[in-house]
């Protein structure tokens, strides 16, 4: 009973010492947080349209776009459902 205690009570230590922590990163995240900056780069019409066209051929896959747009993946997938529409 009593080692039940004992680990009962160092893991309330060790849960308050996370909590003190999580507390602390997210206050440091606060501070760095205004010093982030948005992208710059931003895609184009022409690139949009560019990127559909490739796909439409049917002959080239998500990687092989993103290797010739010098876009990602991730954008690539947006253009071509329609998130850019």
């Amino acid at each position: 009973m009593e080692k039940q205690e004992n680990l009962i009570n160092e893991w309330r230590k060790y849960y308050k010492e996370s909590v003190n922590e999580i507390a602390k990163l997210k206050n440091q995240l606060k501070e760095f947080n205004p010093n982030l900056k948005p992208r710059s780069k931003k895609i184009s019409q022409n690139d949009i349209d560019n990127i559909k066209n490739l796909f439409n051929m049917k002959k080239y896959t998500y990687r092989e776009i993103s290797n010739i747009s010098n876009w990602s993946i991730c954008t690539i997938s947006k253009v071509i459902n329609g998130y850019y529409d």
